[in-house]
């Protein structure tokens, strides 16, 4: 389990070499639980477009590896109220 974490920390630093990395964790650390698109941009004080970005570039690189997907309940065309 050791060995297995550390690849996963391994991936993620390098995923977030050149990202906002302070955005990127505090956006995985929102949606572990799950989390609604207003609720995370409130959170984090960012615009839509941001936002986007960021769960766009966290779903590609969960997705090339085929393992793993970050929910939401609605996305930027459907924020219900922010």
């Amino acid at each position: 389990m050791r060995e297995g974490s550390k690849i996963i920390q391994t991936e993620l630093d390098h995923f977030l070499k050149n990202r906002r990395r302070e955005l990127y964790v505090k956006v995985l650390r929102i949606v572990r639980t799950g989390a609604r698109w207003s609720d995370i941009k409130r959170e984090l004080n960012i615009n839509s477009k941001v936002l986007n970005d960021i769960l766009k570039n966290l779903t590609s690189a969960m997705n090339s590896g085929g393992e793993g997907r970050i929910l939401l309940d609605r996305g930027p065309n459907n924020e219900g109220g922010s």
